[in-house]
């Protein structure tokens, strides 16, 4: 029966080299930008690197870590999220919208963005 079903595609990704590890110690974050100019954020959480997009999925606006308090926040409308991107206060949380992540990749000390080929 597969005969009749198309042939799944997988999406073609790219990897983007964004940094070393060892120059992004744990609590800090740095903003980088993808191949279509979308802006994100690297981040060495308390428990592994992330990188996410820096748009708030409430109005737009740019999140930005706070270390000491362990979560990415949006100045705009008090919205704030942990770690992991879910949202945890603000409208993002009432909305039920996590911020979106970007899968990386670790190669020795070496961090790369796996990005969508266009």
């Amino acid at each position: 029966m597969s005969f009749l079903l198309p042939p799944s595609r997988a999406k073609a990704v790219r990897r983007l080299y964004i940094g070393q590890a060892a120059a992004l110690p744990v609590g800090s974050s740095r903003s980088f930008a993808g191949p279509d100019g979308s802006r994100y954020l690297l981040t060495h959480t308390p428990t592994r690197i992330v990188a996410f997009n820096s748009t708030c999925p409430h109005l737009g606006c740019h999140v930005h870590w706070e270390a000491k308090e362990s979560r990415f926040y949006c100045p705009c409308h008090g919205g704030a999220f942990a770690p992991d991107g879910a949202p945890v206060a603000g409208p993002p949380k009432d909305a039920g919208t996590p911020l979106r992540e970007l899968a990386i990749e670790q190669q020795g000390d070496a961090l790369y963005a796996l990005v969508p080929q266009a």
